[in-house]
């Protein structure tokens, strides 16, 4: 889906979520940017590296020979910075929400266990209440049940992107020094009432990346680009104009 005028960013949605998560920002920021907001591939055997790939194609055909921020969503960031690094030609910055990235190269993705656990509750008791443990460790449970009840079904549904996901990003190599080869400017936001260990991911980052920068979204959770989307369309606009500015001196 492509709408609004002007530069062009991308939106790259996480687990549980399709290009769907970004309609506040297709009617937020439309008169701002030129904003491409697609569905990732889910499938058994999918890697980071390929939905980083997916990205570069879809950018290559969307912005031929021109550059475009990203704005992505919790594993979307993952999948974002490996983007970056493949195809640094096609990023001009990143806005990363909590990307879910280990904080060291050997340190899991999840806690150990986690992935044999959310098989066993798909084998027992279905996939919607293994994407329900997925979505409460992530969201919290008053996150979880701040979601009306329709849309919690729906984000439940979702189990097999969830699963798909989970392994991709427990396959992920995480490469410190790949990641401080990105040139671009970088802006790390978190939820104030996010899970704490995402604020680990984001220190590790803020700690590689050499132009990243941190904001906090108020009143927001994991899902800030939802919770509280004026305050994130606020920082997105702030952090462009400032990418902006610095190009231009």
């Amino acid at each position: 889906m492509r709408r609004g005028s002007g530069p062009p960013a991308l939106l790259v949605h996480g687990a549980a979520a399709d290009h769907g998560t970004w309609t506040l920002q297709l009617h937020g920021l439309d008169d701002a940017f030129s904003l491409i907001a697609y569905d990732r591939r889910v499938g058994q055997g999918i890697t980071t590296e390929d939905h980083a790939d997916d990205a570069a194609a879809l950018l290559a055909r969307e912005v031929p020979g021109g550059r475009a921020i990203v704005i992505a969503s919790s594993y979307g960031g993952v999948v974002s910075l490996e983007l970056a690094c493949r195809a640094p030609e096609q990023v001009a910055a990143l806005i990363l929400c909590e990307p879910p990235l280990p904080p060291g190269e050997y340190v899991p993705s999840a806690p150990a266990g986690y992935g044999c656990h959310f098989d066993r509750l798909i084998a027992t008791a279905g996939g919607e209440r293994a994407a329900e443990m997925f979505l409460r460790s992530v969201l919290g449970d008053g996150g979880f049940q701040a979601i009306p009840g329709r849309y919690r079904r729906d984000l439940c549904a979702m189990w097999p992107q969830i699963r798909s996901d989970m392994f991709s990003l427990g396959s992920y190599r995480v490469d410190h020094a790949r990641l401080a080869a990105i040139p671009h400017p970088v802006l790390l936001l978190a939820g104030d009432r996010s899970p704490p260990f995402l604020a680990t991911c984001l220190d590790a980052l803020s700690a590689v990346l050499p132009r990243a920068r941190r904001g906090v979204i108020p009143r927001a959770g994991h899902a800030m680009h939802i919770d509280n989307h004026r305050a994130f369309r606020d920082a997105v606009l702030a952090f462009a104009a400032a990418v902006a500015a610095e190009r231009d001196d």
